[in-house]
């Protein structure tokens, strides 16, 4: 399954906190970060199966995209006081190997649900085919506590990881499921690429993609 979209920021024009590399300490307290922030987000909503337990179902998924999916691969990032967290998917580290892909397969089923798996596939490969072809940066999921929303974590966790893709030459790319998060990309650089609407009544995807700058 592919790195979902979606983001929970706002900008400001305060100066940017310090971000760093996530340690393995800091995950769990970061799980609860992205829970907070994606709380009502159309795209989580859909891949997480509802029902009884489904926090329990989110955490899962999160752990997934955080500690499996970007951690593993260096690309997970927060600031220094743990206010948010960014995951991202560097070049070259998806999609996962298949032998990869079986080992995530039942904690993908543990959120997904066996019954949904399939409309959730084909969902994901629908985002797949919207990707650009070449090496990227795949921003997969920013959050930002919602307490310390507008004061300038979510741009310093995207500046940081744009900062990246700019040092090694690359596009970033990134989708959201909410409407509201394009204009906060756009202002980073970014261009809308594609629309979509997820099947099994999913939401609508908007999907982006920033050229390299010159450092």
């Amino acid at each position: 399954m592919s790195p979902p979209p979606s983001v929970r920021v706002t900008q400001e024009d305060a100066p940017l906190p310090r971000v760093r590399p996530v340690e393995a300490h800091d995950v769990e307290a970061l799980l609860g970060v992205f829970a907070r922030a994606f709380l009502d987000d159309p795209f989580v909503g859909w891949v997480v199966r509802g029902g009884a337990g489904r926090e329990q179902r989110a955490h899962a998924y999160f752990d997934l995209m955080l500690r499996r999916v970007s951690l593993a691969r260096g690309g997970a990032f927060t600031t220094s006081e743990l206010a948010g967290v960014s995951a991202w998917v560097p070049p070259g580290a998806w999609p996962p190997s298949v032998g990869a892909q079986v080992a995530m397969l039942p904690q993908t089923l543990s959120f997904v649900g066996f019954a949904r798996l399939g409309v959730v596939s084909e969902g994901a490969e629908l985002m797949e085919l919207q990707r650009p072809r070449e090496p990227h940066w795949h921003l997969a999921l920013l959050g930002v506590e919602p307490h310390a929303q507008r004061r300038g974590v979510g741009a310093a966790l995207l500046a940081d990881g744009l900062a990246r893709a700019d040092a090694d030459g690359l596009v970033a790319h990134v989708e959201t499921s909410v409407a509201a998060n394009v204009p906060f990309y756009e202002r980073a650089g970014f261009r809308r690429t594609h629309q979509l609407v997820l099947p099994g009544e999913g939401p609508m995807v908007w999907t982006l993609q920033r050229a390299p700058r010159a450092r």
